[in-house]
């Protein structure tokens, strides 16, 4: 084994590409990897078997444009606006707002799934959505310690004294 395939191997990618996350890291590496194994005289097979990928993938690493490849593909219209929502949500805007916001950016999602999308966000990253715009998240937090008590009615009160309901 050449020494030097330790360093190609190990090397990072470098910094004036790396700046941006609109790019698939695992793209990039492999992109970068490629062309140096190229310029070092390997043939496609070998870089195939180096890097665990197809000799295919090589040679459309080695043909095409670069930012074609290594964009990232997005599932849904919206995740490209995921780090916005995390941080308005985390904020305590609400999801109304967070929706006139993304209208504002041209993103084309119905609101049904913007707040479905949003609902997914808030629970995985356990954010406590404001639900109405003169609403803190410190008031949200104060509302979710209450409801953790049973609140009853006067009726319920009622029912329960006189009908032993």
């Amino acid at each position: 084994m050449n020494p030097t395939m330790k360093s190609i191997a190990v090397k990072k990618i470098s910094v004036s590409v790396d700046n941006s996350s609109e790019y698939s890291e695992r793209r990039l590496q492999l992109y970068h990897d490629i062309k140096e194994y190229l310029a070092a005289g390997y043939s496609k097979r070998e870089i195939a078997r180096k890097l665990h990928c197809g000799r295919d993938t090589v040679t459309k690493y080695e043909q095409r444009d670069f930012n074609p490849l290594c964009k990232k593909e997005y599932r849904s219209k919206i995740d490209q606006y995921h780090d916005m929502i995390v941080k308005l949500l985390s904020a305590g805007v609400s999801r109304m707002d967070v929706y006139m916001q993304l209208k504002t950016l041209g993103c084309p999602i119905k609101r049904t799934a913007a707040y479905d999308y949003m609902n997914k966000i808030a629970q995985r990253y356990q954010i406590d959505i404001s639900i109405y715009k003169s609403t803190s998240s410190e008031a949200v937090k104060t509302r979710k310690k209450l409801n953790k008590y049973d609140h009853i009615s006067r009726a319920g009160v009622l029912l329960f004294l006189w009908m032993e309901k």
